[in-house]
Formats: structure tokens, C-alpha cells, sequence
């Protein structure tokens, strides 16, 4: 049974933005819904890809540009009273039912949910977050050591040493 994905939150751990919702008919894995994944209001961390195949949901994070995922948390469910909300009606991300911690970081993770066990209607509601960083570059650098001890220095390639 294809599902109609009707509403789609994308939050960022360090501000906790929401994507406006977002109607789509049921879409397949060569054609997901697609939608960026936004740290703050408008930095591009990366995407998140939705599709089903009618019996399961498939939400596939990816980030790029040098951010990773520390965490991710995914609620499914056939209407609002399903998901856990604050007073204020904003999801909580720390309380949904697909959780995982990322350690180390990825920059790719999916999640994959048996939909034939919910109820029969016309459309899924799903709240997506992730918990992005930004890696630095590597750290390039020479390591030196003498003979007959135990001390490692290591000189990054920015620093410039006297010359005697």
C-alpha cells in the first residue's frame, strides 16, 4: 500500500529549524522526495530522501560540504497525537521512536520502517533531525623524534621554524 507523504520536518540540532510541509504523492527510490537539511535557517548541510516501496518507508540522511551526523531521530506516524510535542506543538527530537548516535560521525545514514503495520489511510506524517557538525580540514603536519627517547614533536606545515 503506498503511502502519501504529507508533512516533512527537517531540524538541525543547533537551532532546531522546521521545513515548511511539503505534499508529495508516493514517491520510489528513483524519484524520492528530496528536501535540503538546513543548520541554522540557511546553511545547506545536505539532503534527506524519502520514498516507500509499500511495505517499507525509507529515510536516507546524507550531509556534505565537510558536516557529519552525530545523531539522528525519526518519528512516523498517521496523524499529529503520534508524535511527542512539546506545549508549544514543536516535535522533540530526543523522545522519537528511531534514534541512533553516531560514534564516529557519519555523513550517510538510513533508516528503514516496516509500514504495513500502520493503520490504513491515505498518508504518513514524519519528523526527521539530525545533529550536525563541521569537520575541520586535516591536520598536515612533520613528526620528529630523536633517537634514545620518548618525546614526538610534531610541527604543522603553518608553522615556520628559525633557521639557525
Amino acid at each position: 500500500m503506498k503511502k502519501v507523504i504529507t508533512l516533512f520536518f527537517v531540524m538541525v540540532l543547533a537551532i532546531g529549524l522546521l521545513l515548511p510541509m511539503a505534499s508529495v504523492a508516493a514517491n520510489t527510490e528513483g524519484d524520492p522526495l528530496v528536501l535540503t537539511l538546513y543548520a541554522g535557517q540557511d546553511i545547506d548541510v545536505g539532503t534527506v530522501s524519502v520514498w516507500d516501496d509499500g511495505s517499507n518507508l525509507y529515510v536516507k540522511y546524507v550531509t556534505t560540504g565537510g558536516w557529519v551526523m552525530t545523531e539522528t531521530h525519526l518519528e512516523v506516524a498517521t496523524s499529529l497525537d503520534g508524535f511527542p510535542l512539546t506545549k508549544k506543538g514543536y516535535p522533540i527530537p530526543g523522545h522519537f521512536t528511531y534514534s541512533a548516535d553516531h560514534n564516529p560521525a557519519v555523513d550517510e545514514y538510513e533508516v528503514v520502517i516496516d509500514i504495513t503495520g500502520f493503520t490504513a489511510g491515505p498518508e504518513l506524517l514524519i519528523a526527521a533531525h539530525a545533529a550536525v557538525e563541521k569537520l575541520s580540514g586535516p591536520i598536515v603536519g612533520t613528526i620528529a623524534s630523536g633517537a634514545g627517547t620518548d618525546d614526538v614533536l610534531v610541527i604543522p606545515e603553518s608553522t615556520t621554524a628559525d633557521q639557525p
